[in-house]
């Protein structure tokens, strides 16, 4: 609804109104990807692998609690005491997406960044206790085996720090999420001011940090995704509102789709991924510290700027916008242009890389996994 809905309620039309979509679950999502390639421009996936603490129901482990509800520690609690070594890490599945997306470039993947941030241990059961995985003994357990144990929050079994780093909200976002050919999506508060400022972008309290464990900036970009109004599933004209990077994910997407739509306008092609990727990052307005950082990225789509962008590009306008795309290896490449200072400078340069190998187990593994890592540098007399 958030990507395309026409508006049965007209104050919740989605981002692109007229789009298609092709609208599966999220079993197989990389071969389905592959074999719908050829057949959309943009996907979006708001969804993503339980990591860190969560709450649940207490049965569904096999366990009975005073409240009916526990935490949940979503990791070996055997192995590892401080937090989920997912968080960050480029695993299996991210290497998986990066795959699919080098073999089909055109393919723009927009992925939420997830709610982990501000998850901690909170004695929901009551009674001071928590459920976790355990791969060996720790004692006092009453292990049996490798399987689920609900254990207190203490000695041996002390409840590991909230995700995020314990607290500093660092560091939570979890796998699939931290590809490198993706377009990673956070949350931030509506603004409905036109125009506005940079001091109006807030970031909600649920929304993953970065970095990625080799230091990549996660999230990319933000969108609003806090108490968005869109589509519900109890009928064709129900609505509600909600929050979550799974509401800021398909807003970027149908903002994506309107950009790639106005490119093929203006250029008369189709961009790669990896150049509407580099356009709504160019195009964002920056927040939170000056630059990109690792909780806003490279700032909030900014769907006017992008368009403006692209039409002043394709116009060639002398002291204007400047795009250029590539297939491209092999040395140094250089392109000379005059800045009058009146203006700020910008540069750009996104790419699609291949796979990269994926981190074994361990927590905050730092090993690069960049396979082509490109350097941009603005140079000039004096």
């Amino acid at each position: 609804g958030t990507i395309g809905v026409s508006g049965v309620d007209a104050a919740a039309q989605g981002m692109a109104t007229q789009v298609g979509i092709r609208s599966r679950d999220w079993t197989s999502d990389f071969a389905e990807m592959d074999s719908d390639a050829a057949l959309i421009e943009v996907s979006n996936h708001s969804y993503g692998y339980v990591t860190g603490w969560a709450v649940y129901s207490a049965s569904d482990f096999g366990f009975s609690t005073s409240t009916g509800s526990v935490d949940v520690w979503y990791d070996d609690r055997y192995l590892y005491s401080s937090e989920d070594p997912d968080f960050g890490k480029y695993g299996s599945a991210d290497r998986d997406l990066d795959q699919v997306l080098f073999d089909n470039a055109d393919l723009l993947s927009v992925w939420s960044a997830g709610n982990d941030r501000n998850d901690s241990y909170g004695n929901v059961s009551g009674d001071g206790k928590y459920v976790a995985y355990f791969s060996g003994d720790p004692g006092s357990i009453g292990w049996s085996g490798t399987g689920w144990y609900l254990v207190p929050n203490s000695g041996a079994t002390l409840a590991p720090g909230g995700d995020g780093n314990s607290g500093t909200g660092y560091d939570s976002i979890g796998g699939k999420h931290t590809a490198k050919n993706s377009l990673v999506v956070g949350a931030v508060g509506d603004i409905s001011d036109d125009p506005y400022t940079s001091g109006q972008i807030w970031t909600a309290s649920f929304s993953g940090y970065g970095p990625t464990d080799d230091g990549r900036i996660k999230p990319d970009v933000v969108g609003n995704g806090y108490d968005l109004y869109s589509t519900d599933s109890g009928s064709d004209a129900d609505y509600r509102s909600l929050s979550g990077t799974s509401m800021s994910a398909p807003n970027v997407s149908g903002t994506a789709v309107l950009l790639i739509e106005h490119f093929e306008d203006e250029f008369g092609f189709a961009p790669r991924s990896a150049s509407t990727k580099g356009l709504m990052i160019h195009t964002a307005t920056d927040a939170g510290n000056t630059g990109p950082d690792y909780a806003y990225g490279w700032g909030l789509v900014n769907a006017m700027n992008g368009a403006t962008f692209v039409t002043d590009a394709a116009l060639n306008l002398t002291g204007g916008s400047y795009f250029s795309e590539h297939t491209y290896s092999g040395s140094e490449w250089t392109v000379a242009l005059d800045a009058d200072g009146s203006q700020p400078l910008k540069a750009t340069v996104a790419w699609t890389d291949p796979a990269g190998t994926a981190h074994g187990a361990g927590v905050d593994l730092t090993t690069p996994v960049l396979v082509n890592d490109l350097d941009l540098w603005v140079t000039g007399p004096g």
